[in-house]
């Protein structure tokens, strides 16, 4: 892996008040739904970031793999969001790149965002919606670290001892709107190969250990990932530097 935030060329910093782990604490539309159960992170560094976005019951909790899905499963993992990239921001308007999308929708993915202490309050541009976030670790940030792996497209992204990855399926990914229809129909004729073609597209979230050499999958895209441990993209650090 090659530093994605390293001198350029590469991609502009945005704000420090932009930058850290962010929890999703609610989301509303414009026709009045809304939801405060779905677990949401969001980890920005100086310009790359991962997105994560998990139902809560977890689906296909029990598969041990694609060969498991039954169609029910498969719709519901189609129903996943998580995505990363890199984040741009003129004036107040933040717009995430996907360069990995778990989900592919075709919507830019565009807001405007106010920071209040430790909220940042997201509304929508292009769509009816307000998100509120709050950072999740007080204070003076950690070390922030970004990754991005030139032959395959994977980034990482790290702050303090929380790392994200996210790894893009290997066939180019779907259309925009028919993930869930084409999972069912792979799901329903038995079809793993089709199934990993479709939503093998993994965006992880988990905790270094206490060396920083290996990290343990603690949220995943792909459920029977977590628990995994992995060597950690990232060297182990001296010391977190605000």
């Amino acid at each position: 892996m090659t530093a994605a935030n390293s001198p350029a060329p590469g991609p502009a910093a945005v704000a420090p008040m932009f930058r850290g782990l962010w929890r999703r604490l609610s989301i509303e539309w414009g026709d009045g739904r809304g939801d405060v159960a779905t677990t949401v992170f969001w980890l920005q560094t100086e310009a790359w970031y991962c997105d994560i976005r998990l139902p809560v019951p977890r689906p296909a909790a029990g598969a041990r793999g694609f060969a498991d899905l039954t169609v029910a499963d498969a719709v519901a993992l189609a129903g996943q969001e998580a995505f990363a990239g890199v984040l741009t921001v003129e004036g107040d308007v933040c717009t995430w790149a996907r360069q990995i999308d778990f989900a592919p929708t075709g919507v830019i993915d565009r807001g405007h965002a106010a920071r209040r202490g430790r909220m940042l309050v997201e509304t929508g541009t292009d769509a009816a919606y307000v998100e509120h976030w709050w950072q999740d670790i007080e204070g003076p940030l950690p070390t922030l670290e970004a990754l991005q792996t030139p032959a395959t497209g994977a980034i990482a992204v790290r702050v303090g001892d929380t790392v994200m990855t996210a790894m893009d399926r290997r066939p180019a990914r779907p259309a925009p709107g028919i993930l869930a229809e084409k999972a069912a129909e792979a799901a329903g004729r038995g079809d793993a190969r089709a199934l990993a073609d479709l939503l093998d597209c993994e965006v992880a979230m988990g905790t270094l250990g206490a060396s920083g050499t290996d990290w343990v999958v603690e949220l995943s895209t792909l459920p029977w990932l977590v628990g995994e441990r992995r060597q950690s993209p990232f060297p182990p650090a001296a010391g977190d530097a605000a």
